[in-house]
């Protein structure tokens, strides 16, 4: 959001953010004119009221053009913002659509179906809560009508909307967007790197990952950033698997860093199991000039091409996963083929010029319904 709106300042706008939850130090220190509503975040029949009233005081004194929601739940805030302006909601993860928020059924297959009843019988949901929460959601979806535009990161997740019976003609696919570094060819290791990057749980997908590295037929180095509940029985898998003196558990690196494995890597891999709305991480290391190994899950084909930037792998097929990481190790001419196609991606999709240009033109079209 900080970096939107950072974006659409150098465009000549003015911005004003909204927030709910003060320590936020990001925002304190991002220099923006920033408006706390509590519990705008929330939604708590205690507590509704008296934030309604004070976000329709903030709204009547600021006097926006446009109102953009990004990840609010509360239905009532995106109706009451609609009286009041033009709004445009951005909807960046599936909770939107799914109580889990990742969905997948309780036995983690992916979950194909709408919000409903099946959400109770499948164990989603508590039959006691079940209904009530049901009827929550109902009202927050109900409360989108009221919105111009609908703004998604992908077309899964536009696919996820309209199944919610919400018109695909009012939903708009806005991709993420990163920078462009300085491609520093003399930092590049000569090991086979394997990079993963991303939190240990089970949505994640390491565990898939482990066990496809147990299958590489060549030599490498994997690397797993991140922290999580499950990172010690990912050790212990790593070394069942008898290749744990080829894996490193570095924990959780800050971005900073993070950009000497991405400089480093050879290839990035990305097995998740969930529906990644868009999958950040990709785009991220493309930049680089990586070629990238994920699973065909939820947003990751809006950004990975298949045999051009990297390879699309069937979920959960650790063996075909085994045999791409394989070949990207062992071919460099077409890792880096793959690689340069991978930057070139991203010069021409995923930069904040583009991304601006097409949510001004968003906006736009917002303006004149």
């Amino acid at each position: 959001m900080l970096a939107i709106s950072a974006e659409l300042e150098k465009a000549g706008h003015e911005v004003a953010i909204v927030f709910g939850k003060k320590g936020d130090r990001t925002l304190d220190n991002s220099g923006r004119k920033a408006i706390q509503v509590p519990y705008i975040e929330d939604h708590y029949p205690s507590t509704n009221g008296a934030m309604l009233k004070q976000l329709e005081s903030v709204v009547r004194q600021e006097k926006p053009d446009l109102i953009h929601i990004h990840n609010i739940r509360n239905g009532d805030v995106v109706k009451t913002c609609a009286s009041l302006a033009v709004t445009v909601r951005h909807v960046q993860d599936p909770s939107f659509v799914c109580f889990t928020h990742w969905k997948l059924l309780p036995n983690f297959d992916l979950c194909t179906d709408p919000l409903g009843f099946k959400c109770i019988r499948r164990g989603c949901l508590r039959t006691r809560e079940g209904i009530e929460a049901l009827y929550r959601k109902h009202r927050e979806i109900q409360a989108h009508k009221n919105v111009s535009r609908i703004l998604v990161s992908s077309q899964y997740v536009k696919w996820m909307l309209e199944q919610l019976s919400i018109p695909g003609d009012k939903i708009d696919v806005i991709h993420p967007f990163t920078g462009l570094p300085k491609i520093r060819h003399d930092s590049v290791s000569d090991e086979n790197i394997v990079l993963f990057v991303g939190k240990m749980h089970p949505i994640k997908g390491a565990d898939y990952l482990l066990r496809a590295l147990s299958k590489v037929d060549t030599k490498y180095k994997a690397i797993f950033a991140g922290e999580g509940e499950y990172l010690e029985s990912y050790k212990a898998l790593a070394q069942k698997l008898g290749i744990d003196k080829n894996v490193e558990f570095i924990g959780w690196v800050p971005l900073e860093r993070l950009t000497e494995y991405y400089t480093k890597c050879s290839v990035l891999v990305v097995p998740s199991i969930w529906v990644e709305t868009f999958g950040l991480i990709g785009i991220d290391v493309m930049s680089h000039e990586k070629p990238v190994v994920a699973f065909d899950v939820g947003g990751i084909p809006d950004w990975l091409t298949d045999n051009e930037t990297g390879f699309l792998v069937k979920r959960a097929d650790i063996d075909s996963m085994a045999e791409k990481i394989t070949l990207l190790l062992q071919d460099k001419a077409l890792s880096k083929k793959m690689g340069t196609a991978g930057r070139l991606a991203v010069e021409h999709g995923f930069t904040s010029d583009v991304y601006i240009k097409k949510l001004l033109k968003i906006y736009e079209k917002a303006l004149t319904i």
